[in-house]
């Protein structure tokens, strides 16, 4: 863990200012996340079937999360059906 203070000697802070960033932030926002290098690939170099190809592994690893299999639905928390019926 290596955390870097944000804030000068003899300063005054304010309410919500960063106090100290890490490898985990970016600009003081949380940026949890994995740097990846990926290729794009267009179809015999002329159409519009281009694709993003990145290693199986990779999928495997970003799908099967530190918080479990990743679940993908339509349903978003805390708003009512008549707002999502579009």
């Amino acid at each position: 863990m290596h955390q870097k203070t944000q804030v000068q000697r003899g300063k005054y802070m304010k309410k919500g200012q960063i106090l100290a960033g890490g490898a985990a932030t970016a600009g003081g926002e949380l940026a949890l996340g994995k740097n990846v290098l990926v290729a794009y690939m267009p179809w015999e170099g002329y159409n519009f079937e281009d694709a993003v190809l990145i290693s199986e592994r990779l999928e495997i690893q970003t799908h099967v999360t530190s918080q479990g299999p990743e679940r993908i639905t339509k349903d978003i928390p805390h708003l009512e059906a008549r707002l999502l019926r579009n």
